[in-house]
């Protein structure tokens, strides 16, 4: 039977992981098992941290997609391909992420703007095709966006 209350110093040592940034149930878990803690051990002070609202895969999408809209605009196919390496449920991110056509198409147009603000795009298609598809948006959705500027 595992131990109700962990270690204080584990415990903070998991609390100063998410002090940085929120992250995902399994990448908790991986920390603590490079530090050979006991897999009881690592349960218990997982469940602890739920308790106290602290670790949320759900929460943690919602944050991962934000932050990537605002800072580095990607498709909702490469944030779930993200997720899914931090160790995220596929049931849990497809809840999460907005996969909608207009949300495909704003994430798009954001990352144009970001990456060419006040240039012609009109002289570099290729270039832009390009930059876009390395985003991961699909080419239904490249077309929309660069259609207006044509």
């Amino acid at each position: 039977m595992p131990n109700p209350n962990p270690s204080p110093k584990l415990l903070d040592y998991a609390v100063n992981l998410l002090s940085y940034r929120p992250r995902s149930e399994a990448e908790i878990r991986l920390r603590l098992k490079r530090k050979q803690i006991p897999a009881a051990e690592i349960d218990t002070i997982i469940n602890t941290l739920k308790d106290m609202k602290l670790l949320d895969d759900q929460e943690f999408c919602l944050w991962w997609q934000e932050v990537r809209d605002k800072h580095r605009p990607r498709s909702s196919r490469i944030l779930k391909l993200e997720l899914r390496q931090k160790g995220v449920d596929r049931a849990i991110i497809e809840a999460a992420i907005d996969t909608s056509t207009a949300t495909e198409k704003t994430r798009a147009s954001l990352a144009l703007q970001k990456k060419y603000a006040n240039r012609d795009l009109s002289q570099n298609r290729a270039k832009v095709i390009r930059f876009l598809a390395s985003r991961g948006f699909s080419w239904d959705t490249i077309s929309q966006v660069i259609k207006p500027q044509r």
